[in-house]
């Protein structure tokens, strides 16, 4: 409306459109002062075509190398996204060692355009992710989210049945606070498993990380108690939109164990203990493993117990009691176990300790 508002009133001013006082014009006149405005409108519109892009910043595009990383730059100064590509480049080496050349493929684009910088994986990933920093980034945090993406594309090349049990977007570096807070969520959780766990019952470890293999979960890592305190935990549903799920409720606090299994039939049964916490078994088999870790993670299949204890390449038992330990003296509460328990957890723990400090994951 706008355009032909516009082209009324210069038809009208280039003597085109004529008020009816005028003697009209023939045809053929009327023909050659459309064609001569439709030049003048073309011509206009290419003078401001220009005035926009000398308005504009100059976009800079560069293709950078992480690694076997392919960083595709575009902004008006790509100084930030150079310095961080090089601080990204010496993390990843200290962190996945010879397994960086797993990231061989992975696209990365990161846009600069005055006091942002967004990052993202490219279309072509399963999920498409983005990182937004603001204007008083520096290149040592940007080169952190350039980090996380990286690990976020290796994460997604895994299969389904891992990302499940995980549930966690990346596998992160960890810190010790991280270890700290996993250890509060495995003493304050209210599930059998986890107290065991806690008590030094491996098997109880298993149940509660969720590494017991079985198509019953909720039967299988929850006990009759735990199933109940699920359901409670979930609040009562309204009766007068769900009266039978109401009903199954109320039966269920009453200490009916099968209105309890029904009511959580269609719910997404997880392990007892949280995913902060099996992020943490992972990190610790990748430190315990050292060099070719991620790869042989990565590489493996199985039940998740089996992919971990091949990239430790130590056994089931000797991995989740060192976990268990580690854990436990990070928050520094030691705990009552039996003393050939407490013995193989301390030597493992020393063990694991040792390759720990040669390890550039804890740093």
């Amino acid at each position: 409306m706008r355009r032909l508002t516009l082209g009324t009133l210069a038809l009208t001013a280039a003597g085109v459109l004529l008020p009816r006082t005028v003697q009209a014009q023939t045809v053929e006149e009327l023909r050659a002062r459309v064609v001569q405005f439709e030049q003048q409108w073309n011509e206009a519109n290419e003078l401001a075509r220009r005035v926009d892009a000398a308005l504009l910043p100059k976009l800079h595009v560069d293709t950078m190398a992480i690694g076997p990383i392919v960083l595709v730059a575009i902004g008006d100064d790509l100084t930030l996204i150079r310095d961080a590509a090089d601080g990204a480049l010496q993390r990843l080496s200290d962190h996945l060692g010879s397994d960086i050349d797993l990231l061989q493929g992975v696209e990365i684009y990161a846009l600069a355009r005055e006091h942002t910088v967004g990052l993202g994986l490219t279309s072509g990933m399963e999920q498409s992710r983005s990182f937004i920093l603001f204007e008083e980034t520096k290149a040592a945090d940007l080169a952190g989210s350039l980090v996380h993406t990286a690990l976020e594309a290796l994460d997604l090349t895994q299969d389904r049945g891992f990302r499940d049990w995980l549930t966690v977007r990346t596998l992160t570096l960890l810190s010790a606070v991280d270890f700290v807070r996993a250890y509060e969520s495995l003493a304050t959780s209210p599930f059998e498993a986890s107290s065991k766990c806690l008590l030094g019952e491996l098997g109880g470890c298993r149940l509660a990380l969720g590494l017991t293999e079985t198509s019953e979960p909720l039967l299988t890592w929850y006990s009759e108690a735990d199933r109940r305190t699920l359901v409670e935990n979930s609040g009562r549903p309204l009766e007068r939109f769900f009266p039978n799920m109401a009903t199954m409720y109320d039966r269920c606090v009453e200490g009916d164990d099968e209105s309890c299994s029904t009511f959580m039939k269609d719910q997404s049964i997880q392990p007892p203990l949280p995913p902060n916490v099996r992020v943490t078994l992972v990190q610790h088999a990748l430190v315990v493993g050292g060099d070719g870790a991620y790869g042989r993670l990565y590489r493996a299949r199985g039940t998740m117990e089996e992919r971990l204890t091949a990239a430790a390449r130590v056994p089931g038992d000797s991995l989740i009691a060192s976990w268990r330990a580690v854990l436990v003296d990070s928050a520094g509460h030691p705990t009552a176990v039996s003393w050939p328990l407490g013995l193989a957890a301390v030597f493992w723990a020393m063990a694991f300790s040792a390759m720990a400090l040669r390890s550039t994951r804890w740093r």
